[in-house]
C-alpha cells in the first residue's frame, strides 16, 4: 500500500521599514586652528597639514596648508598668524524605505521523513594562512537567506504534526583585517525558530511577532548657538533614523494521501490454538442473531398458544361400559369361582384387539399468530457526498407513524469530519397548524444533537409521515462522515411508547 504524503506550503515574509532625515548645519570641522608662517611664507607648525586634499589619478594625497588656503588673522614684524576655515553642509535630507522579502517554497514529503529547503546566497569568507615567508588564502563559504527544515507526522484523523524549524539570516557588516587586507570579517544575523505544530487538512498556521526594532537620534551642535531658543535648530544638525524589520511565517499542511486504515477483518483474525490452529472463530455457536423488540413479543405469545401434542403412536382403547353387579351368597368352595349374576341386561360383548379401530385425539388448532405491531422507521436524507468546506442539509423523516404527539431523539455525528451549523424544526408536526415546541443542544467534542420535539397539550397527534427536523453541517476534512439516532423515544397521545425502528447514514466528504 502507498505511504501517506503531505505537501507543506510554507511562506516567509520579512518586511522592513526605515525612516530617517538628516537635517540643519552641519560642518567638516567643529574647531579652528591657528598657525603662524615666517616671512618667507613657511609653516611655522605642522599641525595645520592636511588642511586641503588634492585628487590624483586613483589616489588621494593630502597637502600642507600655505598662506593661499588660510584667512590671515594678525601680523607682527614679517610674521603672519593664519587661522583655518572649515566648511559647512546645511543638510534638508529624509529617507523613506520599505522592503518585503518573500519565500514561497511547497514542499511534498513522506509521512515521517525529514524536508530540508534553503533559499539565499553563499558568502565566501577569506582567511590568511603565513607559513614561514608564504602566505595562503583561504575561501570558506557560509549559507545566508532561508532555511526550512519540516518534519510531517500524520495520524489517523488526518491531522498533521510538524516539527518545524526555520532560520533567516543576513549580511549585517563586512570587513576587512589584517595589514594585508586579505582577511575578511564578516557579521550576520540570524533569526531562529523552532516548535511543534498539530494541523488539520488545509489549515494555516501563522506565526509572527518576531519584530526588531532600532531608534536612533543623533544632534551634532555648535556651543552656545546652538542653545538660542527660536534660533538654535539654525546651527544644529539632526540625524534621526527609525528601522523596524518583521518575519512572519504560515505553513499550511495539505493531504496527498491519508494513512489507510485496514478493514477489521483484514487487521485482525482468529488463528485458533497453539496447539490447534485453525480460521473457525472459537464459541461460534453461540453468537446471537439481533432481534427486534417485535419479534421477542411475537415469539413469547406464539409459545403460550401452542399446547404440547401428544404423540400421534400411542392408541386408547375406549373404556367398557359400567355393569352393576348383584353380589349373592356363595359356598366356601365356589367362592374361589364364583361369577357375578347380571340380573340387568349385559352389555354388548367386547371386540377383540384385532377389531378395534385405534383413535387417535385430534389437537386443537393453534391460537392465530399476533401479527407484530407496526414499526415506524426513522430515515435520514443527506447527499451522498460533499466537498470540504460546503455546507449541506440532513432531513430527518418519519414514516408510517400513527397518533405522534412527542417525538424527543439524539442525532449523532463525526466531529472529525463535520461541523455543526445549525437545526430547525421540520413541517410534519405542525401540519394541521396547532402549537408545538422544538429546542436543539449541541454538544460538538462528542458529536451529539439533543433534539427536543413534540406538539403542546390537548393538541392531539399526528398520523402519516414527513420532515421532524432540517440539521445543517459544513465539512472540514476528507473521510465518511457517519449519522446515526440515539435515545428514540416517541409517544402517542395516550402515553404509549410508539415502535420506531431507526436508520442510519453516512455522507463521503471530499
Amino acid at each position: 500500500m502507498p505511504e501517506a504524503e503531505v505537501v507543506l506550503d510554507v511562506e516567509v515574509i520579512e518586511v522592513s521599514d526605515k525612516n530617517a532625515e538628516n537635517v540643519g548645519l552641519l560642518l567638516s570641522n567643529y574647531n579652528v586652528q591657528v598657525g603662524a608662517f615666517s616671512p618667507s611664507n613657511n609653516l611655522l607648525a605642522t599641525s595645520l597639514a592636511g588642511a586641503t586634499t588634492v585628487a590624483t589619478t586613483g589616489t588621494t594625497t593630502t597637502a600642507a596648508a600655505t598662506v593661499n588656503n588660510l584667512v590671515q588673522a594678525f601680523t607682527m614684524k614679517g610674521f603672519g598668524g593664519y587661522v583655518t576655515v572649515p566648511n559647512a553642509t546645511y543638510n534638508l535630507g529624509k529617507t523613506l524605505a520599505k522592503g518585503e522579502v518573500l519565500s514561497n517554497p511547497k514542499i511534498r514529503v513522506k509521512n515521517k521523513e525529514k524536508a530540508k529547503f534553503n533559499v539565499g546566497t553563499r558568502v565566501p569568507i577569506t582567511t590568511t594562512t603565513l607559513n614561514g615567508t608564504v602566505s595562503q588564502v583561504n575561501v570558506q563559504y557560509v549559507d545566508v537567506g532561508v532555511k526550512v527544515n519540516a518534519e510531517p507526522t500524520i495520524q489517523l484523523n488526518n491531522e498533521v504534526s510538524i516539527k518545524l524549524n526555520l532560520e533567516v539570516s543576513s549580511i549585517l557588516t563586512k570587513e576587512k583585517v589584517g595589514a594585508d587586507g586579505l582577511t575578511t570579517v564578516v557579521t550576520i544575523g540570524t533569526r531562529n525558530i523552532d516548535t511543534v505544530l498539530s494541523l488539520k487538512d488545509n489549515e494555516t498556521s501563522i506565526i509572527g511577532g518576531l519584530i526588531q526594532k532600532s531608534d536612533n537620534n543623533d544632534k551634532t551642535k555648535l556651543y552656545l548657538l546652538s542653545d538660542i531658543p527660536l534660533i538654535g535648530p539654525m546651527f544644529t544638525n539632526t540625524n534621526t533614523s527609525k528601522d523596524k524589520t518583521e518575519l512572519m511565517l504560515a505553513i499550511t499542511p495539505r493531504l496527498v494521501r491519508g494513512i489507510p486504515v485496514p478493514l477489521p477483518g483484514l487487521a485482525s483474525f482468529g488463528s485458533g490454538k497453539e496447539d490447534h490452529p485453525t480460521l473457525i472463530k472459537p464459541m461460534s455457536s453461540f453468537d446471537l442473531e439481533p432481534v427486534f423488540e417485535g419479534e421477542v413479543e411475537s415469539k413469547a405469545v406464539e409459545s403460550k398458544s401452542t399446547p404440547a401434542a401428544a404423540p400421534a403412536k400411542k392408541q386408547v382403547l375406549p373404556a367398557p361400559a359400567p355393569v352393576n353387579p348383584v353380589a349373592t351368597v356363595a359356598t366356601p368352595a365356589q367362592s374361589a369361582t364364583a361369577q357375578p349374576v347380571i340380573k340387568q341386561s349385559l352389555p354388548k360383548p367386547v371386540q377383540s384387539p384385532a377389531n378395534i379401530t385405534p383413535v387417535v385425539p385430534v389437537a386443537a388448532p393453534p391460537a392465530a399468530k399476533a401479527p407484530p405491531a407496526p414499526r415506524s422507521r426513522l430515515e435520514m436524507s443527506a447527499p451522498q457526498s460533499a466537498a470540504v468546506g460546503e455546507q449541506f442539509s440532513l432531513d430527518v423523516n418519519i414514516n408510517d407513524v400513527k397518533d405522534l404527539v412527542n417525538a424527543p431523539f439524539v442525532l449523532t455525528f463525526d466531529p472529525i469530519f463535520v461541523d455543526f451549523v445549525s437545526a430547525t424544526e421540520g413541517s410534519f408536526m405542525k401540519k394541521d397548524g396547532k402549537p408545538t415546541s422544538f429546542s436543539s443542544k449541541t454538544d460538538s467534542n462528542t458529536g451529539m444533537i439533543t433534539i427536543s420535539l413534540g406538539r403542546t397539550a390537548g393538541s392531539g397527534g399526528v398520523s402519516s409521515g414527513g420532515a421532524l427536523v432540517t440539521a445543517t453541517f459544513r465539512a472540514k476534512n476528507q473521510g465518511p462522515a457517519t449519522f446515526a439516532f440515539k435515545n428514540v423515544a416517541f409517544t402517542s397521545s395516550g402515553g404509549s411508547a410508539v415502535n420506531v425502528l431507526p436508520f442510519s447514514t453516512a455522507v463521503d466528504i471530499r
